[in-house]
């Protein structure tokens, strides 16, 4: 992605901007816990032997998963009074604990492994069965990523009204995996 903003007036101008180095590490943690309990109250009267019961006993289950993130790189590429822009790549991502793969990533064998599910994937004429499925893809891939930028922007104080031009831009990349081959 490419995020650019630009001021079209002679009155304002950026003040600050964030992030003004490169972002490449965010921390992702999911965490689940559960509650069970119960009781029962048992006791005597005059009138004769009554009871009760309710939740006072219990169990709690806990589990949490943290890592870091390391798929998209945010760089600021330009900055002036008038404009700010920032790049955000892929950077790479650890496919199944066989190492960081990348865009560029190269095995004499296998070829790119980036969104490769299997070496040894069974039917070689079904390439697309090949494919990392989305909900193995990291989370910020499989669940949607938008990049966070912001932009100050001071003007004088007589100043009602700023115009700001905000150009997004995608890029997207050919990954290709041939039955049969890599």
């Amino acid at each position: 992605y490419d995020v650019a903003f630009n001021l079209q007036d002679n009155s304002a101008r950026f003040f600050n901007v964030a992030p003004t180095n490169a972002v490449e590490e965010t921390t992702v943690t999911s965490s689940v816990s559960y509650q069970l309990g119960g009781s029962v109250k048992a006791s005597v009267t005059p009138n004769g032997p009554s009871g009760e019961a309710g939740a006072t006993g219990q169990v709690t289950w806990s589990d949490s998963v943290s890592y870091k993130q390391t798929s998209y790189k945010t760089n600021l590429i330009d900055q002036t009074n008038k404009n700010v822009k920032w790049n955000v790549f892929f950077n790479g991502y650890n496919n199944q604990n066989w190492g960081i793969y990348t865009r560029d990533s190269y095995h004499s064998l296998y070829g790119n492994q980036l969104f490769m599910y299997s070496r040894t994937y069974l039917y070689e004429s079904d390439a697309k069965g090949n494919l990392i499925p989305m909900d193995q893809l990291p989370a910020l891939t499989n669940s949607g990523f938008s990049p966070g930028m912001i932009a100050v922007v001071i003007s004088e104080k007589n100043t009602d009204q700023s115009n700001l031009q905000v150009a997004y831009t995608k890029h997207a990349d050919d990954y290709q995996l041939r039955p049969g081959s890599t």
